[in-house]
């Protein structure tokens, strides 16, 4: 982190690690599962911001996080007829993030920002047998959002208002349908 001529920087890397686990330990329980499951986590933010001037201010926002997981879950088709006794069951998760910013005051009274920005978020579950690790089905849910808008405020007097426009799109890929 640092701040430097109307420049400043953040950064922030993560790293975490679980062996082990098992958040269901009765075995009366109905998702219980003897198997005990593991983890890692990975993640990366940084910040860049300037100070262009006295009523300008640039910014740029990135951050990326990969997480892998098992959990306790069976494919649906389940083609190798796994059981929670027999599965194995991983999770890919993958979310990378940008936006960029400009703030701007035209006048004491009028504040304006500018963003645009892109998410994209991916989630894959695999299935796996686990004497043979044979591949037993999968699953995605990935999302992709796309954002552009600009905010205004006005101070009159003691009121404040405010106005947005905004532009958003949003896709999902997903191996399950879902009705809208």
């Amino acid at each position: 982190s640092g701040n430097a001529a109307g420049i400043g920087n953040s950064v922030a890397v993560a790293s975490e690690r679980a062996d082990g686990s098992s958040v269901i330990d009765n075995p009366n329980a109905s998702g219980f599962n003897v198997d005990a499951d593991s983890s890692k986590s990975t993640s990366f933010s940084g910040k860049l911001n300037s100070k262009i001037s006295q009523v300008h201010q640039l910014s740029l926002r990135v951050m990326h996080s990969k997480t892998d997981y098992q959990f306790d879950s069976l494919p649906s088709p389940n083609p190798l007829k796994l059981s929670k006794a027999t599965s194995d069951a991983w999770s890919h998760a993958n979310l990378r993030s940008v936006n960029a910013q400009w703030q701007a005051q035209w006048l004491s009274q009028w504040k304006s920002t500018v963003l645009v920005a892109q998410s994209d978020d991916k989630s894959v579950s695999e299935y796996f047998r686990i004497s043979d690790h044979a591949f037993g089905g999968m699953s995605r849910f990935n999302t992709q959002r796309q954002q552009a808008s600009w905010h205004n405020e006005l101070s009159l007097g003691q009121d404040q208002l405010g106005f947005v426009l905004e532009q958003r799109k949003e896709e999902v890929d997903s191996t399950t349908n879902y009705r809208v």
